[in-house]
């Protein structure tokens, strides 16, 4: 049956129209047993809520609008994901939207997504931009942003403390002899690439010289060959003696990349060099050698933005506060004990 009203609905569930209207807004004020009824009465009629009616009576649109920085990054992916498992039990609806890295298109983004009336936005992207932040709250708009290092008027944040994992991961390298290390950082314009440095630089201060001073090369984070030929090449050009016996890379696409290239060159990893990422994306145990890295609970991080949203949006007045997840550090084939030195 097609065109069913709420009217018919409720008919067929044998209950009022304001149910039917709980039910399909997802309220817990119903029974199970009822909400069960009306749910099968809209698949036996077919009835689609008509989401302009839904907005006139609730003042909300039930979307959200999700900004990323790359959408074929699987680090963004699963972080869409978790919001949008969490997001569907309320019956909230996503745009999702990919900047490529431009924060220009951040900001067009955020005026596009605004014809559309969300009800909030996550602006889960490893840009940051404080016209981005000033206009959100020009527009009085519900915010929660991914490890950018502000929070303000309706305006969250789920930040990522990096220390403790990375810590865990020097301290490993340590015990297995290494001593000569080089970081691969993202690009320098971004606060999570720096935020990554940095606290690599916290935990090789806090090993009390116990290595060299640390080598820095700049990546990317997107999957790149011409990342991991720079790698390739600036070892190659380093006299024995001062070669880094690991490399720790800023994001595990990076790694990748570091890893086809050194494999090309004839380094065995890790008999030669040992390897180590950041994130844990799903591919990272699946690659030869299986990488060793730090694992971002991803998913968890999108659950708990879309949690902290919502807050948001359920009280105009309260600014969520800020939700701190920590990595931790996953082991596998790509780090052993440091080569004899030469």
């Amino acid at each position: 049956m097609t065109g069913s009203t709420l009217l018919d609905v409720a008919k067929r569930a044998q209950v009022s129209k304001s149910t039917v209207s709980l039910v399909i807004n997802g309220s817990g004020r119903v029974r199970p047993q009822t909400a069960a009824r009306v749910r099968q009465a809209i698949a036996e009629l077919n009835y689609i809520p008509n989401r302009t009616a839904r907005t006139l009576r609730s003042g909300r649109t039930h979307l959200l609008g999700i900004i990323v920085s790359d959408i074929t990054n699987p680090y963004f992916a699963e972080l869409v994901r978790g919001v949008t498992a969490a997001a569907r039990t309320d019956r909230y609806d996503a745009f999702v939207l990919d900047t490529d890295y431009d924060p220009e298109l951040l900001l067009s983004h955020i005026e596009s997504l605004r014809e559309n009336r969300p009800d909030g936005l996550l602006l889960l992207t490893t840009e940051r931009s404080q016209r981005a932040v000033a206009r959100l709250q020009e527009l009085d708009l519900p915010a929660v942003l991914l490890n950018w290092g502000w929070s303000g008027r309706r305006i969250s944040e789920v930040a990522v403390d990096y220390l403790p994992a990375i810590a865990q991961l020097t301290g490993h390298l340590c015990d297995l002899g290494h001593r000569r290390l080089a970081f691969i950082t993202g690009p320098k314009q971004y606060h999570s690439a720096g935020a990554r440095e940095q606290a690599f630089r916290q935990a090789l201060a806090a090993q009390d010289g116990r290595f060299d001073p640390p080598i820095f090369w700049e990546g990317d984070f997107r999957l790149l060959p011409e990342t991991g030929q720079r790698i390739a090449e600036a070892l190659r050009r380093l006299p024995p003696e001062q070669r880094p016996t690991a490399l720790v890379a800023s994001s595990d696409l990076i790694a990748f990349s570091a890893l086809r290239a050194l494999q090309a060159a004839g380094w065995q990893v890790p008999a030669g060099i040992s390897l180590a990422g950041i994130d844990d994306i799903a591919l990272s145990a699946f690659v030869t050698p299986a990488l060793t890295t730090l694992r971002l609970p991803r998913r968890a991080m999108g659950k708990a933005a879309y949690a902290l949203l919502k807050q948001m949006i359920d009280d105009p007045a309260l600014t969520a506060p800020v939700q701190v997840v920590e990595p931790r550090l996953i082991l596998r084939e790509s780090v052993g004990p440091a080569p004899p030195l030469p």
